[in-house]
């Protein structure tokens, strides 16, 4: 660490990380801004705070009625999965043959274990239906057809402004930020597609109205992903100064250090503004954070109640499969596969324990290796935390190992989403 990592520069400043709405998927915790933020205040950056506008947007109109009857939905759906005396109250007897017991025999599904299993394909279908309904509605009242990136930069820039609900929408988000104007720096993290169309919208209208007092920085998958059609489009130079690509923290962290300098030469992962306003300067110095080094997340401007998945947290870069011939991450991603260590994992989901009082985490790795998903779940069992955690599979041998599934099993594995790799 250098001695300046040590102290507060006296160069620091106010910074905002904005996380903006999600349309489609709100109930997704964010994990982005809660990494920047625990790696600025590690290097004693303590002038940023969070905006979470996504939990703001949810309150807003008719996609807060339609929200709120989503959440009631789920509420009422999740306490008669949760009865205990279904099985009594079934009006019908039915009995199913597809399980073939230990002598041939068929073997009987009791009506509880049926009940539950259709309570559980009658949710996903009418999830699936009520979020197709919110994303037809919210694209008419916003008059946007489609979430492709194409159709959002034509919204956002080529749009006439008497046409456009969502500037209202965001100037109501803006205004609801206390004294927004004593931030010299906003960040944007953008994540998710639909997050872009409110990212460049905000950005465009704080320029609008702050100028070139304020700096724009958008950063996050999305960023990474379409950088190079953002750089072509003549637009994009009015209302954001930087892009940064792919690990976001030690970009962040230099170009609030260097803000009243204005020097921001050699910052990595980061597309500059030049002086001209036309095009963008990228600094081919590169910053891979190693997963050894990942610090706890902090949630903090995060209303967690309103967020009703797991707390997410990530160990890895890079995928250890990396035998797919279709797949982008190597593209987006240009690094070698990492993963923490088993001490570092369980450390950090104690201290997440030990703050938020959760009992529920997902990792969201793009995929976990069976040896290291055995050894989490002994030093798990070892240490008593007593969690549930899942995490993203790829369908190998192990899996078909008992001892191997009941390990895993009895140290809180409660759901995996599979892939199927060629």
């Amino acid at each position: 660490m250098n001695p300046q990592d040590t102290v507060k520069n006296n160069d620091d400043v106010n910074c905002l990380l904005i996380w903006p709405p999600l349309i489609i998927e709100n109930t997704i915790m964010p994990l982005s801004i809660p990494s920047l933020l625990a790696y600025l205040k590690k290097h004693h950056i303590n002038t940023t705070e969070v905006f979470d506008a996504n939990s703001f947007y949810k309150q807003l109109g008719l996609f807060g009625l339609l929200f709120r009857i989503h959440k009631g939905y789920k509420s009422f759906v999740r306490r008669i999965y949760k009865r205990p005396n279904l099985k009594a109250k079934l009006p019908f007897n039915i009995y199913v043959n597809d399980n073939i017991g230990k002598r041939g025999q068929p073997k009987n599904l009791n009506k509880q274990r049926l009940f539950s299993q259709f309570i559980v394909d009658y949710k996903r279908f009418t999830e699936r239906m009520f979020l197709k309904l919110i994303s037809y509605i919210v694209r008419r009242e916003l008059g946007i057809r489609e979430w492709s990136f194409s159709s959002m930069m034509q919204y956002v820039f080529e749009t006439p402004l008497n046409n456009k609900n969502i500037e209202k929408k965001s100037w109501a988000i803006l205004k609801s930020i206390s004294h927004i104007n004593k931030f010299r720096l906003i960040g944007i993290s953008v994540v998710y597609p639909a997050q872009l169309l409110f990212a460049l919208v905000i950005a465009k209208e704080l320029k609008r109205k702050y100028g070139e007092e304020i700096y724009i920085v958008l950063g996050g998958p999305q960023i990474s992903e379409h950088v190079n059609m953002l750089i072509q489009n003549q637009h994009i130079y009015q209302c954001v100064d930087f892009l940064v690509c792919n690990d976001g923290e030690e970009a962040l962290l230099e170009i609030i250090r260097r803000v009243n300098r204005k020097d921001f030469a050699g910052i990595p992962n980061t597309y500059h503004k030049d002086s001209s306003m036309t095009s963008y300067r990228k600094y081919e110095k590169i910053f891979h954070m190693n997963p050894e080094c990942f610090l706890v997340p902090d949630f903090s401007g995060f209303d967690l109640c309103q967020y009703t998945n797991d707390i997410p947290i990530l160990v890895s870069r890079g995928c250890f499969w990396g035998r797919c011939n279709f797949c982008t991450y190597p593209l987006l991603y240009n690094c070698r596969y990492c993963i923490a260590s088993i001490d570092r994992t369980v450390g950090i989901l104690n201290e997440l324990k030990k703050n938020y009082g959760a009992h529920s985490y997902f990792f969201v790795d793009d995929a976990l290796p069976p040896q290291f998903m055995r050894k989490l779940a002994i030093e798990l069992i070892k240490s008593g935390l007593n969690i549930k955690w899942g995490c993203s599979i790829i369908l190998d041998n192990e899996f078909a190992d008992h001892d191997f599934c009941y390990t895993l099993a009895k140290s809180g594995l409660s759901h995996v989403s599979i892939g199927f790799e060629s």
